[in-house]
């Protein structure tokens, strides 16, 4: 059952993300900041999934297949569910998740390539950079108010902004990655 824990970690925070737009589509319809805590808890939680859950798929050894595939998914789904939801709240700009967006399609579609040619495309240290940044940048920006004179919204709106460039920063590295892996499968033909 215990080996079961990692998937059952991805599988929850993906099910949590109707309970976050849920919670953001009631904070359109109050005065703002009303949901503000529960919403940042709900995520921040959700975010601590990724984190646990690929720390016990390599303590107890059940990297799987499953695992590889909705992990990152759901880690995107989240990310982007919420964003989305930030945009109507007008606390992100819109062409932030587009970029972000954007550059997820790109590198999946990328992998998938990758996968055709036998490339394997790694996530690297930028990638996790990223996701921190974006799951900080997004806590802060949830919780909306400002606490103990700092200005939240405005620090977690330029880590988000910060988490975009990386995005495309680790997209062009991922570009480069597939290149160079197809150019050596070419020379092994």
């Amino acid at each position: 059952m215990i080996r079961h824990l990692p998937n059952a970690l991805t599988f929850a925070r993906m099910l949590a993300v109707p309970l976050l737009v849920y919670l953001l589509v009631l904070e359109q319809k109050s005065i703002p900041g009303t949901y503000a805590f529960i919403s940042a808890l709900v995520f921040v939680i959700a975010s601590l999934t990724d984190t646990f859950d690929g720390i016990l798929a390599r303590k107890l050894n059940v990297v799987t297949r499953i695992g590889k595939l909705f992990d990152p998914l759901a880690d995107k789904i989240v990310v982007l569910a919420v964003l989305v939801m930030l945009t109507g709240l007008d606390r992100i700009e819109a062409w932030v998740v587009v970029v972000i967006l954007a550059r997820e399609f790109a590198v999946n579609m990328l992998r998938m390539f990758a996968v055709e040619e036998g490339v394997i495309l790694p996530a690297g240290q930028g990638g996790k950079i990223k996701t921190t940044l974006q799951m900080v940048g997004i806590s802060l920006v949830l919780l909306y108010e400002s606490y103990f004179g700092l200005p939240i919204l405005a620090i977690g709106q330029y880590l988000i902004y910060a988490s975009a460039v990386l995005a495309w920063w680790t997209g062009v590295e991922y570009f480069v990655a597939y290149v160079r892996g197809v150019g050596k499968n070419d020379e092994k033909v």
